[in-house]
């Protein structure tokens, strides 16, 4: 309802919302005493993150960068607690490494079982050309075990010449997404699938040359047949 203009991109409002999101209403910051400089960072007091413009969480005070471009630099930390990890806090950085690849590294502490670290990695190039890379290995004190995931996706696609795309998921452990994570599609998982394939565009068809790799994550199981390629 109120806003001042205090300098070159400097803008102050006795209370304000903000938000990131395109679509109306779906989520927001709402505060007050907000003092934002524009390109830059934003502060506020009093805020409440809201979803629907139902008030879901409370903090005294936020800092947050409004800017369009990517900046190196800590994100913001990530709390939880299960009877079986104890607390959790996961601390990221993200690197800004040029305008089409960047990382984040994640060091992440489990109170009841230990340390781990993770990086992920994104590029895009030029020719429809982009991929992730993730790598996570923790030590777990309590199982006194190693547990590693790799996670990998290159895709290269094109309607000229030879494409294809390559999807790796491993782990070391069968019961890594069980002691590890929590999200519900991974954990109740039966079975980890990895895929290649090699495609030669024409004018109204394709050839193309495929391959799976599976990995069976229930325990006490013998390594489960495989498909033969497929072309």
């Amino acid at each position: 309802k109120e806003i001042e203009k205090k300098g070159e991109n400097y803008y102050v409002s006795p209370e304000a919302t903000f938000t990131t999101c395109d679509a109306p209403a779906a989520w927001c910051f709402r505060g007050k005493n907000i003092d934002a400089i524009a390109g830059d960072r934003l502060k506020a007091r009093d805020v409440t993150f809201r979803i629907s413009d139902k008030p879901v969480f409370y903090t005294p005070y936020l800092i947050a960068p409004i800017t369009t471009e990517r900046k190196t630099g800590l994100l913001i930390p990530s709390a939880g607690y299960s009877n079986q990890r104890g607390f959790n806090l996961a601390l990221p950085f993200f690197w800004a490494i040029t305008e089409n690849r960047d990382a984040t590294f994640i060091l992440d502490e489990y109170t009841k079982r230990g340390i781990g670290e993770g990086i992920e990695y994104r590029y895009v190039e030029p020719g429809d050309i982009k991929g992730k890379f993730w790598l996570y290995h923790i030590r777990d004190n309590e199982l006194k075990r190693d547990f590693v995931e790799i996670r990998m996706l290159h895709q290269q696609y094109s309607a000229e010449k030879i494409g294809g795309f390559l999807s790796l998921n491993l782990v070391n452990e069968k019961d890594y997404y069980r002691e590890f994570n929590s999200a519900i599609d991974l954990s109740s998982n039966r079975f980890l699938e990895s895929t290649g394939e090699i495609m030669i565009p024409f004018s109204n068809s394709r050839a193309y040359l495929m391959s799976q790799y599976w990995i069976d994550l229930k325990e006490n199981t013998e390594t489960p047949a495989q498909r033969l390629p497929e072309a």
